[in-house]
């Protein structure tokens, strides 16, 4: 007899980003074509470019390393600019103007939607749930660097068949009192060394040397590896 049960058990243990993915590029154009009468009506409005403008701000912001502490709001902010696109797009189908530039912007806005909607159900079926499991943080560890904080996050990207672990190490600034982090450093370190075993308690710190701010991992063991910061 089917485990019905132990489905739905399946399906709320998964992470949320799998959920985020697969509302993004599944169901939002199709609440794009729900609500683009209510949106159209509003597409040259203040309150419209304001929020155009924050999302523009948010990727600049992302792009030069900055974001607000944490991995789930910039996920959310990312799921919010596809669909901000999905509504664009649709308005933007509407448009009787035969110009270049809109019949361009309609060709690239469909082929955008459509591959989003194919990575949708492969990422449904094979993608999304690896992403979200490899997207939770392994451990953390909080040090400091004369009056900087810093923030190292480990997530665990070992596939299941693979032969050894294989671990991405993100490195960021906090700041006090604000939820800003600036990334500084992202590196993916395969774990093929019996004496330097990153399962361990790490220990980091960061050392200047020739004007470069490099990070010092240490284990329990006493190994330590070394990662220059940007």
């Amino acid at each position: 007899m089917h485990n019905i049960a132990g489905d739905v058990k399946t399906l709320v243990s998964l992470p949320f980003l799998f959920y985020l993915l697969t509302g993004t590029f599944l169901l939002y154009p199709i609440l794009g074509l729900y609500l683009n009468n209510y949106f159209s009506k509003y597409i040259n409005s203040t309150l419209f470019k304001i929020g155009i403008a924050f999302v523009i701000v948010h990727n600049t912001l992302f792009y030069l390393g900055y974001s607000i502490k944490g991995d789930d709001f910039d996920n959310f902010m990312f799921s919010v600019d596809y669909f901000c696109l999905c509504i664009y797009v649709i308005c933007i189908l509407k448009f009787d103007n035969q110009n270049i530039i809109i019949k361009t912007v309609k060709a690239l806005g469909i082929i955008i939607i459509s591959l989003g909607y194919v990575l949708g159900f492969i990422g449904v079926l094979f993608l999304f749930n690896f992403i979200a499991l490899n997207s939770k943080i392994y451990k953390k560890y909080s040090f400091k660097y004369k009056n900087e904080n810093y923030e190292l996050r480990m997530y665990d990207n070992s596939g299941r068949d693979d032969l050894y672990l294989r671990y991405n190490l993100e490195t960021y600034q906090t700041y006090p009192y604000i939820p800003i982090e600036k990334r500084v450093k992202d590196t993916i370190i395969v774990n093929n060394n019996d004496s330097f075993n990153l399962e361990e308690n790490l220990k980091p710190e960061i050392i200047v040397l020739d004007n470069k701010k490099e990070l010092i991992l240490k284990n329990d063991n006493g190994h330590s590896i070394m990662l220059i910061l940007k």
